[in-house]
């Protein structure tokens, strides 16, 4: 196992143990003694923002821009969509995946979204609402319809 503990080092598990066996407040479980050491030696806590909901914003209508022309480019618009939102449905920027389903849909040409879309009611996996109206579908349909596009 290996932990992130500076911008510049990894630490191996037994490494960090090591380390935080020499530092006061460890042997007599003193958490106010050992935090300090810890902030000393490591830093504070760094709750940095990542990313926020306009960083999928961003990425989706970069990628309608410069187009989905081939399972490369599909892979890598998916890869850097789904790390973003993994982390904004984490930290509860966005409820749930399906929230941004519509977004990342938005990504591809009209032609390529009416074929997702048709996939998608083709199997049944396109959910109505109370009106009749289209919900957006579950995360992991989306994307399956979505490489068969592709």
């Amino acid at each position: 196992l290996v932990f992130w503990v500076d911008q510049d080092w990894l630490t191996t598990t037994e490494e960090l143990k090591s380390e935080l066996e020499e530092m006061d407040g460890y042997d007599d479980c003193d958490w106010k003694k050992l935090r300090k050491e810890m902030v000393k030696t490591w830093g504070d806590l760094d709750n940095t923002i990542m990313y926020t909901t306009d960083d999928l914003i961003k990425l989706a209508k970069q990628q309608a821009k410069s187009g989905i022309t081939n399972y490369r480019d599909y892979k890598s618009y998916l890869g850097k969509f789904t790390s973003i939102l993994k982390y904004l449905v984490k930290n509860d920027h966005i409820s749930k995946e399906e929230d941004a389903a519509l977004l990342f849909l938005s990504a591809f040409s009209n032609e390529s979204q009416r074929s997702i879309k048709r996939t998608l009611v083709n199997k049944g996996q396109l959910p109505k609402a109370k009106d009749g109206s289209n919900k957006a579908p579950k995360w992991d349909d989306l994307v399956a319809a979505a490489e068969t596009e592709i």
